[in-house]
């Protein structure tokens, strides 16, 4: 756990002796492909390659997944989701700087330092893009979301204490030398696991309350769902709904004709897929400047969903 890192280079970000991997180091492959194996999936792939977007080789990703939480229940599928987007940024926006927190290695500590050393090395036109999956719960009072770190145990006091909240986030990200910033929350901020069982066994249930207030104004968030609300897996497989849904949708399948996705097209598409789950109402979130272009010339045509969403389909 430690906040004084070391300077910034193009290959390994180390944060208190933790490798912050970019590009994936070979031993990382294994993980890779067993995360893919662990979830055989008949849904289409969302980390091939999408030719003929934009490539934008100066922007900057930092991706935390957190699957296997030390005294908390699992996130399944939280790796493969990161992976995913690495995969993303890397093959289909030519991205050289993307690095990746997994499990054991996104403390909170970890994951601001992270943060606080990539911000003050980015280009002033790169694009800075933090995506978060895994728990999520509401702060005290639930005037802030907390985002959980790997390693928070079962009590308030803890989660607080080990947890980057909303606001942290919003505050460390603000500080970065470019104003085109986007995160992306698949978590929710209810306190209860995609499933619906308690993080806390036993703990009053909070309506988390929480504004954009702390965003700088150039912030765009997407969000997995309303602050009340549970962020659940896709129908029929143990993987985060909203991550997979949205990798979609910025390969083009928010669009009919191909062309430039915006943070409003991308998330109505999110919405209009989860309509199919009739087990939960989740509707994602944008804050910020909905009509941000988030991809150019994306041209993959949106595959036929609806039979898996509803689970007509056999899995």
């Amino acid at each position: 756990m430690a906040c004084n890192a070391p300077a910034l280079t193009h290959k390994t970000l180390r944060i208190g002796g933790v490798p912050v991997v970019n590009p994936p180091a070979s031993e990382n492959e294994k993980d890779r492909q067993k995360a893919r194996e662990d979830i055989s999936s008949r849904y289409p792939a969302v980390n091939d390659p999408v030719e003929g977007l934009e490539q934008r080789p100066q922007d900057v990703a930092l991706i935390v997944g957190i699957e296997k939480y030390a005294f908390l229940p699992d996130v399944q599928g939280a790796r493969l989701s990161a992976y995913d987007w690495e995969d993303f940024f890397r093959r289909s926006l030519g991205m050289r700087e993307v690095y990746t927190l997994l499990d054991e290695d996104a403390s909170r500590e970890d994951i601001s330092a992270t943060i606080r050393e990539l911000r003050d090395d980015i280009a002033s036109d790169a694009r800075l893009w933090f995506v978060f999956v895994g728990h999520g719960a509401p702060g005290a009072g639930g005037e802030d979301g907390l985002l959980v770190g790997m390693d928070a145990r079962q009590s308030m006091s803890s989660l607080t204490s080990r947890s980057l909240s909303r606001s942290a986030l919003l505050e460390d990200l603000s500080g970065a030398t470019t104003d085109d910033i986007v995160v992306v929350l698949d978590t929710c901020f209810s306190g209860q696991t995609p499933d619906g069982a308690p993080l806390i066994e036993g703990a009053q249930p909070v309506i988390p309350l929480m504004t954009n207030g702390s965003a700088e104004p150039g912030t765009l968030i997407l969000s997995a769902a309303r602050a009340d609300q549970l962020a659940g897996p896709l129908t029929g497989e143990e993987r985060p709904s909203f991550s997979y849904l949205l990798l979609g949708a910025l390969r083009g399948w928010a669009i009919d004709d191909g062309g430039d996705v915006t943070a409003d097209q991308a998330t109505h598409f999110v919405n209009r897929q989860l309509r199919h789950i009739s087990t939960r109402r989740q509707n994602p979130q944008v804050e910020g400047p909905a009509d941000r272009i988030l991809v150019r010339n994306a041209t993959e045509p949106a595959p036929d969903l609806s039979a898996l969403l509803t689970g007509r389909s056999a899995y």
